[in-house]
């Protein structure tokens, strides 16, 4: 049996609580970075050279951790695999890739189960499986779902809808997908569209909340972290991506944040962060920051360049709509 996880922690994590087989850590934040329709050994090296330059390591290094990962998923066809995720964008977009990966090897549906949860009962705001303790691992194993044709399905069209040119297919997958087959799925990719610049202001929403926050006088970062953190549903944004959210706002070239008490490189605690008069009109909805600043950004197979300019324009309570401006 193959146990797939999002990280070495959860495979620690099923070893200490007693499952048997084998324990394959599936090492990529996925929403971050390129993730266009190539072939596998071109995903590969374009995201061993995203992850190299954003971990200062080796993309070879990197390439072939990845290569001998696929390698030992293309193995267990035929074995039970079981795919253990959280409800966050992340461990969804690998959920993906480890589907469709499993698919091209000739994996059949009803071999490959899933636990995925996106709350416990001893935890009041549940983070992650890693924040269980080791006897909360059978039950969970117990209540493990077997894929069927039809989820299967889903999963392979979200892949291709997430590694399209274009955005319209993942916002159509984002409002149609099959609650019943991927209960958390839609919701994942909902808030990933929010993720595009803003219809007036160029901003991401993850942007806005942190300029939102400055402005509410939440000067210290690891302070914003939670206050942004801790607006979301469900856990969306790491500490890393959060302080590369921050850091291209204070790096632009029309910067909206401004590090006035401590340095870039200064220990949590030790900075400062303010609004830059850009910041403010930002806000103010007289700034445009796509315009003023440009963009080089991927949102999965969407190569973000302000050519066309694509825009998230929301629509009440629901996630909006992705539009050409």
């Amino acid at each position: 049996m193959l146990h797939v996880t999002h990280g070495d922690a959860v495979c620690d994590l099923l070893r200490e609580g007693g499952q048997e087989g084998e324990f394959l850590p599936w090492r990529d934040a996925l929403h971050d970075g390129p993730l266009p329709a190539v072939d596998d050994d071109a995903l590969r090296r374009g995201r061993a050279t995203f992850l190299g330059a954003q971990g200062c390591v080796d993309p070879g290094v990197v390439e072939a951790d990845l290569h001998a990962r696929d390698g030992r998923l293309a193995e267990a066809v035929g074995e039970p695999v079981v795919l253990w995720c959280d409800a966050d964008l992340l461990d969804q977009l690998q959920i993906l890739q480890v589907v469709a990966q499993l698919d091209a090897a000739g994996a059949a549906p009803d071999d490959v189960s899933i636990v995925c949860i996106d709350r416990h009962p001893k935890s009041p705001r549940f983070a992650g499986l890693g924040e269980l303790a080791p006897a909360d691992v059978g039950p969970l194993f117990a209540g493990r779902r077997r894929l069927d044709a039809a989820a299967w399905r889903v999963a392979l069209a979200a892949w291709t809808a997430v590694r399209a040119p274009e955005p319209f297919a993942l916002q159509a997958a984002a409002t149609s997908i099959d609650r019943g087959a991927w209960p958390f799925l839609g919701d994942a990719l909902s808030r990933w569209l929010q993720e595009y610049p803003g219809i007036d202001d160029g901003l991401s929403l993850t942007q806005r909340r942190i300029l939102v926050g400055i402005a509410d006088g939440v000067h210290d970062p690891l302070r914003l972290f939670r206050r942004v953190s801790g607006q979301e549903p469900r856990p969306f944004l790491g500490a890393t991506g959060f302080l590369a959210a921050l850091g291209q706002l204070a790096d632009a070239e029309a910067p909206l944040v401004d590090y006035v008490g401590g340095s870039r490189g200064a220990r949590p605690g030790q900075q400062t962060l303010a609004l830059t008069p850009a910041g403010r009109a930002a806000l103010a909805g007289t700034h445009d920051h796509v315009r003023a600043s440009g963009i080089d950004r991927w949102q999965g197979g969407v190569h973000l360049t302000g050519a066309p300019d694509w825009r998230h324009r929301p629509q009440g309570e629901a996630a909006g709509e992705i539009v050409a401006r």
